[in-house]
């Protein structure tokens, strides 16, 4: 009997020990993976164009991000963080380390930026046959890569980057820069011009104006009671399309002052009247006394800045022929000497077709937008 029992007791100790068993192994099949086995290391790009960064993650095999606690290293060098941004181009090699694991090697890439676009720029497009020129390069990652370039004048390669016109005409340039091919740019060398013809002239070149305009400013009072003053603008200038798109390349403008006498009363006022009679033929000689304001502008380039560049200049209008009827135009023939402080001379000279314009301050700054009749107009003061 004792026998027996000490039987039972053994097999019943063997069939919970087996039951144990199962259980435990269970459990092991449904959460084997808590268990933290190996790491990983992915990048954010596989390849980026140098100045760009990468940025690397870490995670366990059970996708736990564990990037924070990680240690990365880029070519065996540790990184402070998870962010690498390489100083030079090549290929470089990346693994991660956390407590006793270590990720399998990443490769990433850095390759140069390339420039996309080449453009140039030419220092004078205007200018007198044996003059030299020059021209720089600038691609869409640099601002100078001049030296680096080659330059095309009328298709042949030049060496540098200057040019020296042995003919009179007009040039094309461009550049080429590996891959790339600027657009085309245009240039023109003349022959020193010697008299002007509906132009000017300044330093031996020429410059076209096909349109002559007259300014009233008004007429004034002057310091000295009882004497009055009619300013005027002369303008010659070049038009270059229409409308909103019209441009002024090239132009001249003369500001300046010349005594006038009144010819009535105004009955409300009592204030003088005046009859506008200019232009007429005649020469005007306008000094530092008389002159308000000058503008050069040529090929787009300003040549006079202030009135304290200019000393002298004159006005010889040699004929004007007013419309006769509302519609036509008025003629004039005129020649122009500006002398600036540094010894350029402008010298011009236009016949043709004229007009006026009111942009005294009694039009309440409607300027060239209004126009009026060459003819003996009356006003009175400006205000």
């Amino acid at each position: 009997m004792k026998k027996l029992f000490c039987f039972l007791a053994i097999a019943a100790t063997a069939a919970f020990t087996s039951c144990s068993s199962d259980d435990d192994s269970g459990n092991n099949d449904n959460g084997g993976g808590d268990v933290v086995t190996g790491i990983t290391l992915t990048s954010s790009s596989s390849t980026v164009t140098l100045g760009s960064a990468f940025t690397f993650t870490v995670k366990n095999n059970l996708n736990e991000d564990v990037t924070a606690a990680s240690t990365i290293y880029v070519d065996d060098t540790a990184l402070e963080g998870n962010t690498y941004t390489a100083t030079e181009a090549g290929t470089y090699t990346v693994h991660a380390t956390n407590g006793d694991f270590t990720s399998a090697d990443v490769t990433v890439t850095v390759t140069e930026e390339v420039a996309t676009v080449l453009t140039i720029t030419v220092s004078n497009n205007y200018f007198l046959v044996g003059g030299e020129i020059s021209f720089t390069a600038a691609t869409d990652l640099s601002d100078d890569v001049t030296g680096d370039a080659t330059f095309y004048v009328n298709g042949n390669a030049i060496e540098g980057s200057t040019f020296t016109a042995t003919e009179a005409g007009e040039y094309e340039v461009y550049a080429t820069l590996e891959d790339l091919t600027s657009a085309t740019a245009t240039f023109t060398a003349a022959e020193e011009a010697t008299e002007a013809s509906d132009s000017f002239i300044v330093d031996g070149l020429n410059y076209e104006t096909g349109f002559n305009i007259f300014g009233f400013r008004g007429v004034y009072s002057t310091a000295v009671e009882g004497e009055y003053i009619i300013v005027w603008d002369y303008n010659s200038i070049q038009i270059v399309g229409e409308g909103e798109d019209a441009t002024t390349p090239n132009y001249v403008t003369i500001t300046f002052s010349m005594p006038i006498e009144p010819t009535g009363t105004d009955e409300t006022t009592g204030q003088p009247t005046f009859t506008i009679e200019f232009p007429v033929a005649g020469e005007y000689t306008i000094t530092d006394e008389n002159i308000l304001n000058t503008f050069v502008v040529n090929n787009n380039n300003l040549l006079v800045e202030s009135i304290d560049d200019v000393q002298s200049a004159s006005l010889n209008i040699s004929s004007v022929s007013f419309a006769e009827a509302e519609g036509e135009t008025s003629d004039v023939a005129s020649t122009y000497t500006i002398t600036l402080a540094n010894g350029t001379t402008v010298t011009g000279e236009f016949s043709g077709a004229t007009d006026a314009y009111d942009a005294s301050e009694d039009n309440a700054g409607r300027g060239v937008n209004t126009r009026i009749p060459l003819t003996r107009t009356t006003v009175g003061l400006s205000k």
